[in-house]
């Protein structure tokens, strides 16, 4: 039997899986299937055709379909803005951009395992330009002494997955910090 207690601010915490608490948002429902019921309600039609399409990608990698679906959420500005500070708002992401990304992630030696890992992990990876990506790897090489294509290279993006989509470096800089920590180098 699952029981529920609500706290002041409408949040519900589910007890009865074992002790493991499980955070509920309004209304009873998990967090996911508001991610998915939101998505999709405000999505045009050739918009979900796209939004389909691109979430089967994702899934080839290993993913669930709510796996999937929340990690699209979160890497094209659907459901939390910690990482994208309002550069990308519910963003419809397009295959043939998904394609070229996991092209290039498999390309510096990410096999479908790892980057599913990476994915998991830190899924606004998925909604990072191609761009940012390839300016991330050199980054890495650079400074970090790594080549890609190798163990070492694949196995710290496994560890260290949000380095691709750093772009800012308040102490290489010389200046005080630009308070966009999620996204600098400072944390590697």
């Amino acid at each position: 039997m699952m029981t529920m207690t609500l706290t002041a601010t409408a949040t519900a915490t589910t007890t009865g899986n074992g002790g493991r608490g499980r955070r509920v948002g309004r209304g009873g429902r998990e967090n996911s299937t508001r991610t998915r019921a939101s998505t999709g309600a405000r999505l045009q039609a050739d918009d979900a055709i796209e939004w389909a399409s691109v979430k089967a990608v994702v899934m080839e990698l290993g993913m669930d379909e709510e796996a999937a679906e929340k990690a699209m959420g979160r890497a094209f500005g659907w459901t939390t803005q910690a990482y994208w500070r309002n550069t990308k708002v519910e963003e419809v992401p397009k295959m043939d951009e998904m394609e070229a990304r996991i092209e290039y992630l498999n390309s510096i030696g990410l096999t479908t395992e790892k980057l599913c890992k990476v994915v998991n992990k830190c899924p606004e990876i998925l909604g990072c330009d191609l761009a940012q990506l390839q300016g991330a790897t050199e980054h890495i090489e650079k400074n970090f002494f790594m080549k890609r294509n190798t163990n070492n290279f694949s196995n710290y993006l496994v560890r260290v997955p949000q380095a691709l989509g750093n772009n800012i470096d308040c102490a290489a800089e010389g200046v005080n910090c630009l308070g966009e920590c999620n996204r600098c180098w400072a944390r590697c």
